[in-house]
């Protein structure tokens, strides 16, 4: 049986004996998380005016120690000091309370491994002095004021603003996540090998652009202080600078090397190396605006399809096409800067120049190599990859052509692939599509996707479009009845006059003219906005002329009847390049959330809806001049 001298907590000041419950020190001060306790019961004894070693005698309890195992005897200490400073035991269990030999074993180096908190945190509080905290290796920004506090910010001073360094946000975030890793020891090892890899390119070659741009943004005094001779890490405005310049590179580096330990095997899409070097002047990416474009806004959320596939000489061709938010600049050096590539796609290195060999180590899908053929900034690259280790089945070598063009202050892709065999050609376009929707997350600042998870979503639409007998039957079926109900529309008003079509035969007041107009309008509606999810609506001649009302038209007959036949024209395309299985990419009406769910379901609702008109167009026109069975059904 354990002897508890002190069964109800109580801290045994001499002047608090006789006094119950026992009554906190006049003043409190706030503990913060991570605080060394010593350094809490210091600055607890200078609110109250007393010395440090009054207090910690006061809060020793000799035969606590004594009488209790090493972690009770901590608890027993955190409900005193809770007591004495009237704080709340769940605060006073954050401070860091380390083995009291970390400390007596090096005490200068255990000093080392505090850092001071934020000093915008510490002054909501209202603490103006640096406090020295025990931090998490992984929290080098203040989430809340975007203050640098790593391992180089020694003083408040040295806690410089990175709120304009997005590049440095998104690596600490990511810094965070492998904080997290399922195998943290080898997470760990791969940033101190990154760290080491960075310091000594620094060392030996010098800033890169990106980093001196960074270091620009930090302000000039920094840039001064940190340019002469790189060196790190350090004390100091200087070694500050340069330890938030080269975070994000660290991080990115071991973020690559733990991916590159789970390469899957994958057909290979290679990246898009240009002929500069990595020290080439790129200008560092800004920012894309947080939302993109919307025909790519919802690339994730479902099995929207990107991509065509086509054969051409016995071989396939993946064709892709893309659109984001920002200027065609950023978008070729993400496909032509190493240090970009490395972020979204993989590592890329060698003669980078028109009629050089680079080779390329992709993630997720292995290693190849390559030349470029030809190479003309920003607008046009054309490649040939070759894959180091072929398997049986795959090419000997593809080709790849991107090219760029900009308008409206978007930037649209469009990368080919050609050589590719024909039973392959579904893996290949889900494993590109893969690759443009990673680009797409790395220009708007978003973390990658799970591609295995990607892929198993990606591949059966791929295989729809590839002509997989089972979705090409059900597709040839879907399309044999939208188009014969089409026929049929335009072929029960064929023959009526002008005044005969525009003439309203039921009581609610539509015309057979009004009505087309309408179907038009839907194929519009259905398949360009609500499936491919277009951005700029271009409605029917006189789609402002109904609203509210019946449907009428008071356009020529040819004129609608013509848009009525683009509108399906142009539904038809959208299929082509669309799985059965795609989800739509635009709004779908709340009412109808549960019953359009992908392009088969949006097929199906205008057959309905064309049949049903059809049925209506039958009515008017046996009232109109009595004939009846003008359809082809």
């Amino acid at each position: 049986m354990t002897l508890n001298l002190n069964p109800v907590g109580l801290a045994h000041f001499t002047d608090w004996v006789t006094t119950l419950p026992l009554r906190p020190l006049p003043r409190t001060v706030t503990p913060l998380a991570g605080e060394y306790h010593l350094d809490y019961i210091a600055r607890l004894a200078a609110a109250n005016h007393l010395e440090f070693g009054e207090l910690t005698g006061a809060l020793d309890d000799t035969a606590a120690i004594t009488l209790h195992s090493p972690r009770g005897w901590k608890q027993h200490e955190q409900e005193r000091l809770a007591a004495a400073a009237g704080q709340s035991l769940a605060r006073i269990a954050r401070l860091w309370w380390p083995d009291p030999r970390v400390y007596l074993g090096d005490p200068e180096g255990f000093r080392r491994m505090l850092r001071p908190a934020c000093r915008r945190c510490t002054a909501r509080v209202g603490i103006t002095e640096p406090v020295a905290c025990h931090l998490p290796p992984h929290q080098t920004v203040c989430r809340r004021h975007r203050l640098w506090i790593g391992p180089a910010a020694r003083s408040h001073a040295a806690q410089l603003d990175v709120s304009q360094l997005p590049e440095v946000l998104y690596a600490q975030r990511c810094h965070t996540a492998l904080s997290h890793h399922p195998d943290w020891r080898r997470a760990d090892a791969a940033i101190s090998d990154a760290a080491h890899t960075i310091h000594r390119t620094l060392r030996d070659r010098g800033w890169t652009p990106h980093q001196q741009q960074r270091l620009h943004q930090l302000g000039p005094g920094t840039w001064a202080s940190a340019a002469p001779t790189p060196r790190w890490p350090g004390d100091g405005l200087g070694s500050v600078a340069i330890e938030i310049a080269i975070y994000p590179d660290i991080i990115r580096l071991a973020t690559y090397s733990l991916r590159a330990q789970k390469e899957r095997a994958r057909p290979m899409s290679p990246a898009l190396p240009s002929r500069h070097s990595q020290r080439a002047d790129w200008p560092e990416p800004a920012p894309a605006r947080n939302k993109e474009h919307q025909m790519t806004s919802n690339a994730r959320a479902g099995t929207r399809i990107l991509g065509s596939l086509r054969s051409e000489d016995g071989t396939g061709v993946v064709r892709m096409e893309n659109r984001f938010d920002t200027d065609i600049g950023h978008v070729w050096s993400a496909l032509t800067d190493p240090s970009r590539l490395a972020r979204w796609y993989g590592d890329v290195e060698g003669d980078l120049r028109p009629g050089g060999e680079f080779r390329a180590r992709v993630t997720g899908a292995g290693e190849a190599t390559g030349r470029v053929d030809a190479c003309e900034p920003p607008r046009r690259l054309l490649l040939t990859m070759r894959d180091a280790d072929p398997q049986p089945g795959q090419p000997d070598q593809t080709v790849i052509e991107a090219t760029l063009a900009s308008g409206g202050g978007q930037t649209i892709l469009v990368a080919e692939e050609r050589g590719v065999p024909l039973d392959l050609l579904a893996a290949y376009g889900a494993g590109v599509q893969i690759h443009v929707e990673n680009l797409a997350a790395h220009l708007t600042g978003r973390e990658l996707g799970d591609a295995d998870a990607r892929w198993d979503e990606l591949l059966p639409a791929y295989q729809d479009l590839a002509g997989n007998p089972v979705w090409q039957a059900e597709r040839a079926t879907l399309m044999t009845f939208l188009r014969a109900q089409r026929r049929s529309v335009l072929a029960i008003i064929e023959g009526l006059s002008d005044d005969q079509i525009r003439h309203a035969v039921v009581p609610s007041g539509w015309t057979p003219l009004g009505l087309i107009e309408h179907l038009g309008g839907a194929e519009f509606f259905w398949f360009q906005m609500v499936l491919a999810g277009q951005a700029a609506p271009v409605g029917p001649p006189g789609e402002d002329d109904n609203e509210g009302g019946p449907f009428v038209a008071a356009e020529p007959l040819a004129e609608v009847v013509a848009f009525y036949q683009e509108q399906c024209e142009a539904s038809d395309e959208v299929l082509a390049r669309t799985a059965l299985t795609a989800r739509p990419s635009g709004q779908v009406a709340a009412h109808m959330a549960d019953e359009i769910c992908t392009a088969r379901d949006i097929i199906l609702h205008m057959i309905e809806e064309t049949a049903r008109h059809a049925g209506h167009l039958d009515l008017a026109r046996e009232l109109i001049d009595g004939r009846t069975g003008l359809g082809p059904r």
